[in-house]
Formats: structure tokens, sequence, C-alpha cells
């Protein structure tokens, strides 16, 4: 029986982080180069995700503002032990690719994925 609890995490950034050229040259015009970049540069996803999988990037563009959503299933980073029975996050995020070399991350859901 698999079950599904629901923590809702929403994150806003109304800036771009400052720090994006440490994030890495990651070619944001990829679904994997923009994974890559958002698990390095948004403060959520690299403190709270690991390793994902079944990832799903959908890009759009409204009034000249280039959007994406992407849904993937996380591990959760230095998951406890007692807490294995619940090892990932299915994440729904969503944001706006600001130049070739920046993304924001504007809205995040996280629901835990439980085994038990």
């Amino acid at each position: 029986m698999r079950l599904q609890l629901t923590a809702i995490l929403v994150s806003f950034c109304f800036m771009p982080c400052t720090w994006a050229a440490e994030a890495g040259s990651g070619n944001l015009a990829s679904d994997a180069g923009l994974l890559v970049f958002l698990q390095r540069s948004d403060v959520v996803m690299s403190r709270v995700l690991d390793t994902c999988k079944d990832v799903s990037v959908t890009r759009s563009s409204e009034k000249g503002v280039k959007l994406f959503r992407l849904r993937a299933t996380c591990a959760i980073k230095a998951n406890p032990e007692e807490d294995l029975d619940c090892p990932d996050y299915r994440m729904d995020a969503s944001g706006t690719i600001d130049n070739a070399i920046q993304a924001t991350v504007r809205s995040m859901k996280m629901t835990l994925v439980c085994t038990a």
C-alpha cells in the first residue's frame, strides 16, 4: 500500500539569485541543464532534494516571458534513518527563464511520498 502525505512548501524568489554564476554553466535550453541549474541555485531544491527521476519539463511563453514547469520525484537529501519509509518528494515547480544563464523558481509544491 502506498501512502502519500502532503507537505506544501511555497517558495517565491522576487529577485534573481546573486550567486547564479556559482551554479555552473548549465545549458538552460535543455531540460537536463535546467534541472541541474535549479538543483544548484534554488535554496529549497539545493538543501532538500537529492537525485531526481520521472522528470518532466514543460516550457511556454506568456507576454514575452519564458516560463517553465518542472515535475519530478526526488530523493530527500540526508534523510534520517527513521524516516526511510518516506524517501521521496514529488515536486512540482514553476518559474521563469530570465535569460540564457538564469532561471528562477517562483512557486513550488512538494508532496511527501511514503511506501508504508
